[in-house]
């Protein structure tokens, strides 16, 4: 059984898409649908009720407020499913076939995880295919053995925990046991009042739960001895904040200075001086370095944002 479980906070107006995009589903027989309310100002049993007989809907509760990760977390402790899977309480799986394409796979191959496509709703409405990432929960389904198994959970931060989250979860489980089909069941509906859509900037806004999750993501690795794989990990996160960084000086020089407060700390944290003395962490940073497609954020058609110096000089620049 899949168990899909949705984090809920006020979302009263919205949440009708996600149950009705699921009681469409062909394999609607073999789900549990948990709703995991986040202290909403009123609950969600009414609306439940409106699909008696084509959804087996069960709703917890938080203790507290505690953001989408938090009522995540809930779901795993709780989750009854062979799998479970996770969508916001404002999108929608694309078509009825989602759900059946994924699980008939995962009881052949039995995967730790696995992945299908996401299609993002642009302002413009039209649909925009994403790649295959590590940053969104989007359309991952994880096989509860072993998240309980590894003691996996959700970073305690409000915001940004999916990308430290997939991060962990995708450093500890053998590549073979990562499956991924080419195909979109996953909507993300372009919500101007969600969290994530609501502020005037949330990339600045929210970038100290970025940072703080990729360095709980490196603890919760070296806590499980895979230091090579935090090694890794650190190589891909130091050239993903540098490149936030030429795009915070560059295009939004006042939260840069509090950007750079925090990276400094991680980057201390996880020893970069002495990952220098070590030829497989420079030889990644380098190749990570090469590869990284930098998209500014802040760029206008007029502007390019070029790095004032290279990556190395930049972390001693902002460790002082």
């Amino acid at each position: 059984m899949l168990e899909v479980i949705i984090p809920a906070y006020n979302a009263h107006k919205t949440i009708d898409t996600t149950l009705s995009s699921l009681a469409m589903q062909t394999a609607r027989r073999r789900m549990l649908v948990t709703i995991v309310d986040d202290c909403s100002d009123e609950g969600y049993e009414d609306i439940a009720a409106r699909y008696d007989g084509l959804l087996n809907i069960r709703i917890l509760k938080t203790k507290r407020n505690g953001g989408a990760g938090l009522a995540r977390n809930v779901g795993i402790d709780n989750a009854l499913g062979d799998y479970v899977t996770f969508i916001d309480a404002d999108d929608a799986f694309s078509t009825p076939l989602a759900i059946s394409s994924v699980m008939n796979e995962c009881y052949r191959k039995w995967p730790d995880i696995f992945m299908a496509r996401v299609v993002q709703e642009c302002d413009n409405a039209l649909l925009l295919k994403m790649d295959f990432n590590s940053t969104w929960i989007h359309a991952k389904f994880y096989r509860t053995k072993f998240l309980k198994d590894n003691d996996l959970r959700f970073p305690p931060t409000r915001y940004n925990e999916d990308s430290a989250f997939c991060t962990l979860t995708q450093r500890l489980a053998p590549k073979d046991k990562i499956l991924q089909l080419d195909y979109e069941i996953y909507t993300w509906i372009n919500n101007k009042a969600s969290t994530v859509r609501s502020g005037k900037d949330y990339y600045s806004e929210h970038i100290d739960d970025f940072v703080r999750g990729r360095l709980w993501s490196y603890r919760e690795l070296c806590k499980r001895d895979k230091e090579e794989e935090a090694m890794l990990d650190a190589a891909s996160s130091l050239v993903v904040l540098y490149y936030m960084g030429v795009d915070f000086e560059n295009g939004a020089p006042a939260a840069y200075d509090d950007f750079c407060k925090l990276t400094a700390l991680y980057a201390k944290t996880i020893g970069f001086t002495s990952l220098l003395e070590n030829a497989t962490f420079v030889s990644k940073l380098a190749e990570n370095y090469q590869k990284h497609k930098f998209t500014p954020r802040y760029q206008d058609k007029t502007t390019y944002y070029f790095p004032r110096i290279g990556i190395i000089e930049w972390y001693e620049e902002i460790m002082g």
